[in-house]
């Protein structure tokens, strides 16, 4: 059966969260683990970008849902 892929594009992701969110609430995943995450690189420095990392494992995955910026 084939998987949602996710390609997060770095130059849209505002850090929101709201993937890593969507994902817990969804899937009722337990206080202090996370299926998803957002990692910030070159943080406060010319070039920081954001990338949210997902752990493909939903066929309708919520957290690419509420992107606010569709990245």
């Amino acid at each position: 059966m084939a998987r949602m892929k996710f390609l997060c594009d770095a130059d849209r992701c505002i850090d929101c969260n709201a993937c890593v969110t969507a994902c817990k609430n969804e899937n009722e995943v337990p206080w202090g683990i996370n299926r998803r995450r957002v990692v910030t690189i070159n943080d406060g420095k010319p070039g920081e970008r954001s990338v949210s990392m997902a752990c493909m494992h939903c066929t309708d995955p919520p957290c690419a849902a509420v992107c606010p910026v569709n990245c």
